[in-house]
């Protein structure tokens, strides 16, 4: 049966990012390649990002997702998607972290258009390592992990964060804690990270280095100082091999998420897992990184709200689909676990969809037209929303990227837009 390109589910290929702190083994093993990477592979991009599109193969010739999606907006995104965002508005990541990743933060929507027209009038080139903003858009985000994954993200609470000062051996880190307990509050924690993070480099090096000396036996029995130990043999004597004592400290088990607002101070240490963000590749870094570093326009878009992590709790669709939905317009993540003999059917109505095959194989079948993609291990697909339903068949763990359908007072339909 012959089918409308544009109702059509494609496989996708996709770019690879070779970071320092990726691996070798891990993303080449889920792709299902034989031996491993030369260099480190750091993220699978799965997207219509303009620095890294996917590919799909449309009349026997690659073609970018983007151009795909400008090509057909309304019938790949979705009307309900097109309205708002008029192009792709996430993208998709698997991410395999050997090496701690940079202290870091995301701008929220009014910092990044300030900051992209602030440095293209001043002419700093896209490509140039100094670069803050490579675009006009906010970074909210999501991480799921695959296995244990290390991170740390947002503010501990104040009172926990004393209370480790306290025990620390004497030295000048301990003295310089006095401006958070003589005013334990945001505003305290604020001028406290300030002093820490404007402190000439060679008296950040000696902060660091005294602290880590003074740790004795009794100290690395505890995780925390551990990671302190760890994340200074990785950037030696890097003031943010000291941010454990400052922010949350966390191991997700496998199965669990998390949401970075824009604005939170956070790194993801060691694991593999799936990212899914705005479409922005926005990053203002603190420490942890041979890249360039903004203390400064960082401290200008941090949240310096304190509190513990709270989990993304997944809300079970149906016997084989749990949604991991947050306050993010842009997207929401599911998982679909497929036992032998089991059916998955997608729901009627909803918007461009990309699946990744994280184990095992299926057959996804439109129902419409009963175009059939075979998929394994590694395999990405995406599913313009003009499919209408779409079945998945077989012994697989499959992780849906999608935009949420939002009931907007204001949203028209495909056929009352033309009119």
């Amino acid at each position: 049966m012959s089918h409308n390109p544009i109702n059509q589910m494609y496989v996708m290929t996709n770019c690879i990012q070779n970071y320092s702190w990726g691996s070798k083994r891990i993303i080449s093993e889920i792709l299902g390649r034989s031996i491993p990477s030369q260099k480190e592979e750091a993220e699978l991009w799965m997207g219509a990002h303009p620095l890294a599109p996917s590919q799909i193969i449309k009349e026997k010739s690659f073609l970018s997702l983007d151009k795909w999606i400008q090509e057909n907006p309304r019938d790949v995104l979705g009307e309900n998607a097109f309205q708002r965002f008029k192009s792709l508005p996430f993208l998709f990541k698997l991410m395999a972290v050997e090496k701690p990743l940079s202290i870091q933060a995301h701008p929220c929507q009014s910092y990044a258009k300030i900051g992209f027209l602030r440095e293209n009038m001043v002419g700093i080139p896209f490509s140039a390592p100094n670069r803050n903003y490579k675009d006009d858009n906010h970074k909210p985000e999501m991480l799921y992990a695959l296995n244990d994954f290390w991170l740390l993200k947002g503010f501990r609470p104040i009172s926990d964060t004393i209370k480790i000062l306290d025990t620390l051996p004497f030295c000048e880190f301990h003295k310089m804690g006095n401006t958070l307990r003589q005013n334990p509050t945001e505003k305290g924690l604020k001028k406290f990270f300030f002093e820490l993070v404007t402190l000439p480099a060679s008296k950040q090096r000696g902060i660091v280095e005294e602290l880590v000396v003074l740790l004795g036996r009794e100290f690395l029995k505890k995780t925390l100082f551990q990671w302190i130990v760890f994340l200074n043999k990785a950037y030696p004597e890097d003031i943010g091999s000291l941010f454990p004592i400052l922010l949350n400290l966390r191991k997700l088990r496998k199965g669990e998420s998390i949401y970075i607002q824009p604005g939170e101070l956070h790194s993801y240490l060691q694991g593999v897992g799936l990212e899914l963000m705005a479409n922005s590749d926005n990053v203002l870094r603190g420490g942890l990184t041979p890249k360039h570093i903004d203390r400064e326009e960082l401290y200008k878009i941090l949240d310096f709200k304190e509190g513990k992590i709270k989990l993304v709790k997944p809300q079970m669709l149906s016997l084989q689909e749990k949604k991991y939905k947050t306050e993010a317009s842009e997207f929401e993540l599911s998982e679909i676990h497929l036992e032998k003999d089991q059916t998955y059917f997608s729901q009627e109505r909803r918007n461009v969809e990309i699946l990744f095959c994280y184990h095992g194989k299926a057959e996804i079948v439109d129902i419409a037209s009963s175009q059939k993609i075979f998929t394994r291990k590694g395999t990405s697909i995406v599913i313009p929303a003009s499919v209408a339903q779409y079945s998945l068949k077989g012994e697989a763990t499959l992780y849906k990227a999608t935009v949420p359908i939002l009931c907007d007072k204001n949203f028209k339909t495909k056929e009352e837009s033309k009119r």
